[in-house]
């Protein structure tokens, strides 16, 4: 029996060891939902009547923008959410977005957000569309009074589509990146509060780590957003995306798993014995 507590014990010494080892991605197995979205509860059509927590915003007032649920495109049946923004005068900016107020609070530094995503413009003659998923904190409620923490950018350049990540306004990563399009693709922005990071993945694959600049904490994050519309002085086109099946979760911390799953297995060598 001495053999077996002594066996176990080393056991639990390796699995500590191992644990705080572990990379944020490797971790993501343990993340506890906070909010999740999948756009099926809802009946087509636009999503701000139907949910006041979300908040369609446009500027030039486009008169084909629209925020709304849509069942023509998703990743899981049959709903996602389309943000559609047509310019209706040349030189005019204009945008249409729809952001959510999450109402959750991390308590953890570790905070993944995941979400289905697919840019349907496709590359014509620098026709300046954009589109944008966006990230608030508290000192930054909406996007004309404030500049996100963190923003994922689709930029139509004419021959292809480029992606910016910014933080706090600015460009990070070398400018661009490519990112795909027209199909639906899997993100996710792991925000580390504790070393003041993030992590862009696509389709399971990092794009890198990126410092966000300033000091956040879990509880700064407030809104995700979804915005799509087209630059000053361009030709009129519409632009438009689908967003399906966001997950926002935090992430236990190497050290609070390490302690959680130690104190499993020490009450189960404490019964055997």
């Amino acid at each position: 029996m001495k053999t077996a507590r002594k066996k176990m014990m080393v056991l639990v010494g390796v699995l500590a060891v191992s644990l705080l080892g572990m990379s944020n991605t490797a971790l993501g197995a343990y993340s506890q939902s906070l909010w999740t979205e999948n756009f099926d509860g809802y009946s087509a059509g636009d999503l701000p009547t139907q949910d006041a927590t979300w908040v369609r915003t446009e500027r030039s007032s486009p008169t084909d923008s629209v925020t709304d649920v849509d069942t023509s495109q998703f990743e899981s049946s049959p709903n996602s959410l389309k943000v559609r923004s047509q310019a209706s005068i040349k030189g005019v900016t204009t945008f249409t977005q729809a952001t959510k107020t999450l109402g959750v609070s991390a308590t953890n530094d570790l905070v993944s957000v995941e979400f289905e995503y697919q840019y349907r413009t496709n590359p014509a003659g620098g026709s300046g569309i954009l589109a944008d998923v966006f990230l608030m904190d508290s000192t930054a409620q909406t996007w004309n009074t404030g500049t996100p923490f963190v923003q994922l950018t689709w930029r139509d350049s004419g021959t292809t589509v480029d992606g910016t990540l910014r933080i706090n306004g600015n460009n990070l990563g070398g400018g661009t990146v490519p990112l795909p399009y027209t199909d639906f693709h899997a993100y996710e922005l792991l925000l580390d509060f504790g070393a003041d990071q993030v992590e862009l993945k696509v389709d399971g694959v990092s794009k890198g780590t990126y410092d966000f600049l300033n000091l956040h904490d879990p509880g700064d994050f407030t809104k995700v957003g979804f915005r799509v519309g087209q630059n000053y002085a361009k030709a009129a086109k519409t632009g438009e995306t689908y967003v399906d099946d966001i997950v926002v979760s935090q992430v236990p911390e190497p050290v609070t798993l390490t302690l959680l799953l130690t104190g499993v297995l020490l009450a189960g060598v404490r019964r055997r014995r």
